[in-house]
């Protein structure tokens, strides 16, 4: 509901996404992520994102904690709303346009 009316003002863009936990990594928008840990029972999770050819790892994460990342002068932020055993869902909030 809430995305919808994120969307729906149209400031940014945003991807849904779900990420399995698996050794290949994911294509979401400009970025490469891995899950490599899950705590369903404490909502906790650690995502690996490939950003410019380095590789950040944010351990412990909370649900609906917003994870904040700079590719050049523009801010992108992950959010995952949803914790399953071996998945998590949620979306990436990207700017409309995006500096080179």
């Amino acid at each position: 509901q809430e995305l919808a009316e994120l969307k729906r003002r149209g400031e940014r863009n945003y991807v849904e996404f779900t990420v399995k936990k698996q050794r290949n990594s994911q294509r979401v928008g400009d970025f490469n992520i891995w899950l490599d840990e899950v705590n369903s029972k404490r909502s906790r999770y650690t995502l690996l994102i490939m950003n410019n050819s380095q590789l950040v790892e944010k351990r412990a994460r909370n649900l609906n904690e917003p994870l904040q990342l700079y590719r050049g002068h523009d801010l992108y932020e992950f959010v995952i709303n949803s914790i399953s055993k071996d998945s998590v869902t949620g979306y990436l909030s990207a700017p409309k346009n995006v500096s080179k």
